[in-house]
């Protein structure tokens, strides 16, 4: 009776034990902090993202990340934060930080107290600053842009690899017109190039000739005070040289006037393009296709140098949030070297284009000589920002409308054309409380 008793009590105790085990255990789930963040891309993005995700889930398992992938990322962020439904965090473009600033849903970082703030490129760190002078955000990922061009028919021209603006033209006219895929169709073409104005995407390249012609879509006047600087003999300079390419070369793909990124990339991995230019985030995807007839190098420059556009991607957090601590911890993993290498390294998609860390070398870890020039870029200071005004996004949207103009028309009047759209963006300025002129 006595070890039946025993018998009994332990049976029970093992009963308890169990049920507490299970309580606690519930308990545990129950209390896992349950963060979204919202971003955009393609499908590979969205599974290098989420590896990226199971990998801080797995050291933090009291949070749950989860993923959403939208095409029209800043209107859903806007019209959500508007209905009370923003997510916790946001991944998107460098330039839009002024915007979330402006419609007051983003929250503010400290960056002193932010960890390894000091191993981030200063660069970095300058586009999360808004007009006030604090920081709205983390960085990410930036990039450069550069060229990708087409090995096997630069090596038919037999001429070196075209480091100015002519040398590219004429390596682009033999794309065009010598058939040098051999197929005996007139289906190649020398530059696949954006014109959309969805996104501003036909702002991207334009802004590198630009630069690369000596001027600048914004001049400033004062301290923190802006005139549009489109009708200077640089800029129109830069619409004329994209005109003559369009219209005057006829190097360009077609349906290059309203081309946007998924039509210029696959122009390309497709093999009807000798060049393009962007950053560094379709590597693995050309390779794929074009292998060992895949090359990069740095952009052609202009009269004024090689200067190329400097964009990324920032890690924001909701000002409306309920989960804070959950995700600075998020934005302190996304930034740790172990992540940073992940994002680079990983064979789904390089969501990290060239690390925001210092004691990163992106071309070394990545072990793909292929993204060295998007790395010399910024070795050699020929990366540059959009200009820092209050919300840079719809100067972009006026400006890539000037170049469909350009695009769409070849009998367009540029002296005409940009004195009309100086005009608008100074209107724009004016709206921001960004306006220098008198």
């Amino acid at each position: 009776m006595k070890n039946s008793a025993k018998h009994k009590r332990l049976i029970l105790t093992l009963l308890v034990l169990c049920l507490a085990i299970g309580i606690s255990g519930t308990t545990l789930a129950a209390e896992a902090t349950r963060i979204s963040v919202w971003l955009r891309g393609n499908p590979q993005y969205l599974e290098a993202y989420q590896a990226l995700a199971d990998m801080f889930m797995k050291d933090n398992p009291d949070i749950e990340v989860s993923l959403s992938l939208y095409a029209d990322l800043e209107d859903k962020l806007l019209t959500s934060a508007m209905g009370g439904a923003a997510p916790d965090a946001w991944i998107i473009d460098t330039v839009t930080t002024g915007r979330w600033v402006r419609y007051g849903i983003v929250a503010e970082i400290d960056r002193n107290s932010f960890p390894d703030s000091d191993k981030m490129l200063d660069v970095a760190w300058a586009t999360n600053r808004g007009p006030d002078g604090k920081y709205y955000g983390v960085p990410w990922s930036v990039q450069g842009q550069a060229m990708y061009y087409r090995k096997d028919w630069l090596d038919k021209f037999g001429q070196p690899i075209p480091t100015n603006w002519d040398e590219m033209i004429e390596f682009a006219k033999y794309v065009t017109f010598n058939d040098p895929d051999g197929n005996g169709l007139n289906d190649t073409y020398g530059i696949s190039v954006y014109g959309s104005t969805n996104r501003g995407y036909a702002y991207w390249t334009f802004q590198d000739w630009v630069w690369q012609a000596g001027g600048s879509v914004l001049k400033e006047v004062d301290d923190g005070k802006w005139v549009s600087n489109l009708n200077t003999p640089e800029v129109k300079a830069a619409l004329e040289f994209e005109r003559d390419m369009a219209h005057k070369h006829k190097i360009f793909q077609p349906g290059f006037a309203t081309a946007d990124s998924a039509a210029v990339y696959g122009t390309f991995q497709d093999g009807a393009a000798g060049m393009v230019f962007h950053a560094g985030y379709r590597i693995l995807e050309y390779k794929a296709r074009l292998e060992e007839r895949l090359a990069t190098a740095l952009m052609p420059a202009g009269p004024a140098g090689g200067y190329v556009l400097g964009e990324g991607e920032n890690l924001y957090m909701s000002k409306t949030t309920k989960h804070p601590e959950a995700v600075y911890r998020w934005m302190k993993f996304m930034t740790s070297p172990e992540a940073q290498i992940f994002g680079i390294t990983n064979k789904i998609s390089n969501v990290c284009r060239v690390s925001i860390r210092s004691d990163i070398d992106t071309a070394a870890v990545s072990g793909e000589p292929l993204m060295e020039p998007f790395v010399d870029v910024f070795r050699k200071n020929l990366v540059r920002f959009p200009e820092p005004i209050v919300d840079y996004y719809p100067v972009k949207l006026l400006a890539s409308e000037v170049v469909q103009e350009v695009l769409l028309d070849p009998k367009t009047d540029i002296d005409a054309l940009v004195v009309k759209y100086d005009k608008k963006i100074n209107e724009e300025l004016k709206k921001q409380d960004m306006y220098g002129g008198k």
